[in-house]
């Protein structure tokens, strides 16, 4: 139990050190008027989940990806993307992904739970949102739907 425990801080305060050093690095640096007309709308979610939701799919993006890849967080069509570059993932992983202590590979897992992303779907599901994953072609993207 104690390991549990253990493992179950530890999934949670790696996703959220992850994203307060890319925030960090990410206000360090000097951002033209687009990108900040870029960044414009408006989304009704409650903040701490909403940062869970997100920490989680950039921890799953930096651990997972290519290495030295960027990872892009970005909003398009009334919804907010994390992607990375990585291997691509078939359909029947795709399907499975969000699922409680599923993993895609096994011996990738580096110590994980395997609850992140299940976790970033009940986030969505308390929004009455959605959460999709697309691979294709050394791509994948993580999409959340907000109901607005």
């Amino acid at each position: 139990m104690s390991q549990v425990s253990t493992d179950m801080a530890h999934d949670l305060r790696t996703p959220i050190s992850t994203l307060i050093g890319q925030t960090e690095v990410a206000l360090s640096q000097t951002h033209s008027v687009v990108d900040y007309l870029a960044l414009h709308g408006e989304l009704l979610a409650d903040p701490q989940l909403l940062q869970r939701a997100l920490a989680n799919l950039t921890a799953n993006a930096l651990c997972y990806g290519e290495r030295d890849s960027t990872v892009r967080i970005f909003n398009r069509a009334s919804a907010l993307m994390v992607e990375n570059q990585g291997p691509a993932m078939s359909a029947e992983q795709q399907a499975r992904i969000f699922d409680r202590f599923w993993r895609a590979d096994a011996s990738h897992h580096q110590g994980s739970s395997g609850l992140g992303l299940s976790i970033v779907r009940s986030i969505m599901r308390l929004h009455q949102g959605s959460c999709e994953m697309h691979s294709e072609q050394g791509v994948n993207r993580f999409t959340l739907r907000f109901q607005y």
